[in-house]
């Protein structure tokens, strides 16, 4: 028997009640409290498979993979991750197929097995493409750019970061844009052209502020100082 789509749940009170745990869920997590997002989370999933509803079954997943990857639980994430993924695939549900491909293999980044995330990323560019999803088609880019700087690869990371800021500023994104510059500004850093990344970096910071991302400042201020000797208030290099 086939299962009920998201437009036939619509008017069941546990459709809304999933979403309100989402909301709440994702609201303890941002705070950092994991354990009353995972909460919030399993309910969700509950409800949704109770009420054979797939996509929800997926995103809740996704969700609860996502809290045990900030808990650095990789391998329980995983797990999740994969969940959602069968889903995807099986139910041909693109936005949770895509999500599920990046945020594996953002694991597989971080534990410097570039390779395999580089597998994933690819996977889930073809996915974006096939679905005109323009602001994921950029992130990706900028995420396998990622690894082709860190892989020693700086002009073939060049061109993806290129090809992501070409594609975001049609979205208009100020975070990903600064982002996306930052990260462009890193690879100039390496490649010693200095004048050109503090040019990145400055636009980069400027977006950046705007949407008050101070997580991200931080962590860029940090590596600047720690890496390049670059003050991130002045970028100017210390004597």
């Amino acid at each position: 028997m086939e299962r009920p789509h998201r437009q036939e749940l619509v008017k069941n009170p546990d459709f809304l009640e999933i979403e309100i745990r989402e909301l709440m869920g994702i609201a303890f997590l941002k705070k950092g409290d994991y354990h009353a997002a995972l909460s919030c989370f399993y309910d969700a999933y509950e409800l949704a498979e109770n009420i054979e509803y797939d996509e929800g079954i997926a995103d809740a997943n996704l969700n609860i993979g996502t809290c045990y990857r900030f808990m650095n639980d990789f391998n329980r994430a995983l797990d999740f991750y994969r969940r959602a993924l069968a889903i995807g695939r099986t139910g041909n549900f693109r936005l949770a197929l895509g999500k599920s491909l990046v945020y594996i293999a953002r694991i597989f980044y971080f534990q410097k097995k570039y390779e395999q995330a580089m597998e994933y990323f690819g996977e889930a560019l073809k996915n974006f493409k096939e679905a005109d999803d323009k602001p994921n088609m950029g992130l990706t880019l900028m995420s396998i750019g990622n690894i082709h700087r860190k892989t020693q690869s700086p002009e073939r990371a060049k061109q993806n970061y290129l090809q992501s800021l070409e594609i975001l500023e049609t979205v208009e994104d100020d975070y990903y844009l600064g982002l996306c510059m930052a990260n462009l500004g890193l690879l100039s850093l390496k490649s010693d052209k200095k004048k050109n990344a503090i040019d990145l970096f400055k636009k980069a910071f400027q977006r950046l502020t705007a949407v008050n991302a101070q997580s991200e400042l931080f962590m860029f201020k940090q590596h600047l100082k720690d890496e390049y000797g670059l003050d991130f208030d002045t970028l100017t290099p210390k004597n």
